[in-house]
């Protein structure tokens, strides 16, 4: 996979599934902080396991200039972000992959890096699912 890392509004585009639903998803899940200064920030954890990376912009209102890091989601994260998804159940809690009505698919030749389709989903309920309220 490549090293390159791509924005969370184009992972959401990616997923089929809206930039801010996708944002609150992963804060609640606590992937993201939820409080500022760092909202929406990858937590430590999940930027050492190569999911996210940050890239610090900076933009200026009136006079004051202020820095803000940006998150970015690694193929990796892509890729944990699917599972993470597949893994909601009706409550928005995470349902161990024994439970899941349907299991995530295995493309040919990832089944030693652990790595699932990302382009793939059968599940009918999907955008139902992913558009509740949390």
């Amino acid at each position: 996979m490549s090293n390159h890392a791509i924005t969370v509004q184009e992972a959401a585009k990616l997923l089929k599934i809206g930039p801010n639903v996708l944002f609150r998803i992963l804060r609640k899940s606590g992937v993201l902080h939820s409080k500022e200064p760092l909202k929406n920030t990858p937590r430590l954890q999940y930027l050492q396991l190569g999911y996210f990376k940050t890239k610090l912009t900076e933009f200026t209102t009136g006079p004051v200039r202020h820095a803000h890091l940006k998150p970015l989601v690694t193929p990796a994260g892509l890729v944990f972000i699917r599972e993470l998804l597949d893994g909601l159940g009706a409550n928005g809690q995470v349902v161990p992959p024994e439970q899941r009505a349907v299991p995530s698919e295995q493309m040919p030749g990832t089944e030693q890096a652990g790595l699932h389709s990302l382009d793939t989903c059968k599940r009918p309920d999907r955008t139902r699912r992913i558009s509740r309220s949390f």
